[in-house]
Formats: structure tokens, sequence, C-alpha cells
């Protein structure tokens, strides 16, 4: 995913002519590291940071430092608990809606099925070892992520954002099957 927000950070900057600085990095399934790396990025001054949160259950220390020096956080892929999300007006999530995509009808999902549309899923569902996966659609997460935070750092028009209640963003997931497998290969 964030190969894809790398990609659509440089085709912004170049449309607009504002430049865009992306920082990547890995907590290692820590959240103390985690916690400490948004402390140093909002020493660093970035006016934005997008967070895939170790711990969903743990926003607190993120979300206090941020509201503090006031750096909006979107927090992507791991959705946080939706009133944690309330606690403050700049806290905003770009993914599925796990809940709701869980009740994909499954009736014509009677054997093995794969998550989340990994490259070794497609295969197997190509070679007709699983009957179906479900695409998590990264790509266009990394695109509306984006397209959030620009928006937010320069201060811009939020109207082409499809927010909904003005702190999600919804990426459907996909189904996909024999016949579909080869639209989501790479």
């Amino acid at each position: 995913m964030m190969t894809k927000f790398t990609e659509y950070a440089a085709d912004k900057e170049e449309a607009t002519g504002v430049a865009i600085n992306v920082e990547v990095m890995d907590a290692s399934q820590s959240q103390l590291t985690q916690n400490e790396q948004v402390k140093s990025l909002i020493e660093k001054g970035c006016d934005v940071i997008c967070v895939n949160l170790v711990d969903r259950t743990e926003p607190t220390t993120i979300t206090d430092l941020a509201e503090n020096k006031q750096v909006p956080i979107i927090f992507f892929n791991r959705e946080l608990v939706a009133e944690d999300l309330e606690r403050w007006s700049e806290l905003y999530y770009v993914g599925a809606d796990a809940l709701r995509d869980s009740q994909i009808p499954r009736e014509d999902w009677p054997g093995v099925v794969g998550i989340d549309g990994t490259d070794a899923g497609l295969l197997a569902v190509e070679n007709g070892e699983m009957l179906g996966t479900v695409y998590n659609d990264k790509e266009g997460q990394a695109r509306e992520m984006l397209n959030l935070a620009f928006a937010i750092a320069t201060n811009g028009d939020k109207d082409s954002i499809p927010l909904i209640d003005g702190k999600y963003v919804r990426t459907p997931y996909h189904k996909v099957t024999q016949e579909n497998v080869e639209d989501y290969k790479k």
C-alpha cells in the first residue's frame, strides 16, 4: 500500500506543484515504538500523519500527542473504536467497513476461501485450490488517504473526498472468484 501511496504522492506533487514529503516508518508490531515514531514526526513538524495503528484499541497516546500539537491523524487499515475517533475533530479513518462488509452473502462460498486478496490467495483462486478470496482495496485506500492528507495539509477543499460523518472514507472489499481473478492480479 505504501508503494502506491508514494506513487500517488509523486503524481499529486507533479500535478499541483506542491512539495509532498513522505516518510515511511515500520513499528515492527510494537505500539510503544509506533507512539515514539509519531511523537518524532510531530516534533519534525509534519502537517498530517497517516497511521496503520499496531493496536486499534490503544490510540490514546497518539491521539493525545496529535491533538496537543494540532497535527491531524489519518488512521488506515485498522479501524479504531468509534468513540476513540470521535475524541477530536481532526482524526480520520480510511479503509473498509469490516463489520458491514463481513455481511457479504456467503451462500455461494461453501468451500475454502481466503481474505485480503494476497498474491498467494489470488494464485490459489486462479488454480482452483480456493473458491475465492476477498480483496482489500489497498490502492483505493492509498489514493483516498493521499487525497485527504493533501486537502488537510493545504487547507484545501474536502468536498471531493467521500467523507462519511466527516471522519470516514470507506473503500469496499471486493469478492474475487475464478471468474474475475485476472482483474486483481498485478
